[in-house]
């Protein structure tokens, strides 16, 4: 069998999501699971976290002592633990260095199975780009946190886009032949820049996201996106472009559901009883016309009682019809009264000229109205 390192990111250990303590509990089974992988495969190397391990910079000494439990199980395993802050904990010094200076990588060059791996974490893009301008050589696989423009059409408008880095950059910095495994996006996703044959690879996150409960398809950053949450294992000795592959996190299903004035609300309430008898003490975040409310109420309370969390959101006349479904006049026009000019200038580029064909050289230069 191949040996493999997992590779993993964004754990925010602290973190309680709704300010649920069940949450805390489904990232640690997360976690757990990801930990079974690491110390009981035999084929495994060890761990490499691609940033956010903390929530915040700030950090309670209990959490710091469990990261240092998870390292220590590592380390009576044999096993190797590498890590990267990200942009919720890292700052002038890393809490990984209170743990084991050896298991923070930033900045370091280090051999995996003969691949020549580069640890960058969280840091400004320029900054990044000098580091492995500064390379003697070029790597076969780089380690960062940040996000990847071509992956996010809304962020490519931006004139300054400060952390976000570019693939088609880091091809003109004589990137070749490269996987770059990522943290910051909470799903898994890859993107193949097919000039330099470069792979960006997402690692996914334990810590749940909307994007990544249930079947949730997010807007602001498309199809390509996993909702599934994951985790990767990475192979050195596997051939370029198929040296990774994806094993799945438990998932406490999530259901975002909006039914529209036009729908039949008595199929609506049979869809939505089915999905919860299905899916117990599972989280529903249900958005309706007011004017359905009288039907739905009698209802309302059972699946309160039987769901984790239930979000009950009435919409009045004015926002009942879903985003997706409005026209982009409609859109700019309730944003005129809640966002910035650049922000307006940004989502009037995005709504009104696709495709997104033009290079990102060509992109930035939009001017402001």
């Amino acid at each position: 069998m191949d040996s493999y390192f997992v590779v993993a990111g964004d754990l925010h250990l602290e973190r309680s999501q709704y300010g649920l303590t069940v949450r805390f509990k489904d990232n640690q089974n997360c976690i757990e699971t990801v930990l079974q992988d690491v110390c009981n495969t035999p084929e495994c190397r060890g761990l490499i976290l691609t940033g956010d391990t903390f929530h915040k910079r700030s950090l309670l000494p209990k959490y710091q002592m469990l990261l240092q439990s998870i390292y220590q199980r590592i380390k009576r395993c044999g096993k190797t633990l590498l890590a990267i802050d990200g942009n919720h904990d890292g700052s002038d010094s890393s809490w990984l260095d209170t743990i084991d200076v050896e298991i923070n990588a930033s900045g370091k060059v280090v051999t995996l199975d003969g691949k020549t791996a580069v640890f960058l974490s969280f840091q400004p893009r320029e900054q990044a780009y000098q580091c492995l301008r500064r390379l003697q050589a070029a790597p076969d696989i780089i380690f960062l946190h940040g996000r990847l423009l071509e992956l996010m059409t809304w962020a490519a408008h931006q004139t300054d886009p400060d952390y976000d880095f570019s693939a088609n950059e880091l091809r003109e910095l004589g990137l070749k032949k490269c996987t770059v495994f990522m943290g910051e996006i909470h799903t898994y996703c890859d993107y193949h820049d097919p000039v330099a044959d470069n792979w960006y690879v997402y690692s996914g996150s334990t810590e749940m996201t909307e994007i990544s409960e249930g079947n949730v398809i997010s807007d602001r950053f498309g199809s390509r996106y996993d909702a599934v949450k994951k985790y990767v294992r990475y192979y050195p000795g596997r051939p370029h472009g198929k040296n990774w592959e994806c094993v799945e996190l438990p998932n406490r299903p999530f259901l975002k559901r909006v039914i529209s004035p036009t729908e039949d609300v008595e199929l609506a309430i049979r869809s939505l009883e089915e999905w919860i008898n299905r899916h117990p003490r599972g989280i529903l975040a249900l958005h309706y016309p007011d004017t359905m409310r009288e039907v739905l109420k009698p209802h309302l309370p059972k699946w309160r009682d039987a769901l984790l969390v239930f979000f009950e959101v009435p919409l009045s006349k004015g926002i009942a019809k879903p985003l997706q479904d409005m026209k982009e006049s409609d859109i700019l026009d309730i944003a005129q009264a809640e966002l910035s000019q650049k922000q307006l200038a940004i989502l009037r580029t995005v709504l009104t000229q696709e495709p997104f064909e033009p290079s990102l050289s060509e992109l930035v230069r939009v001017s402001n109205p």
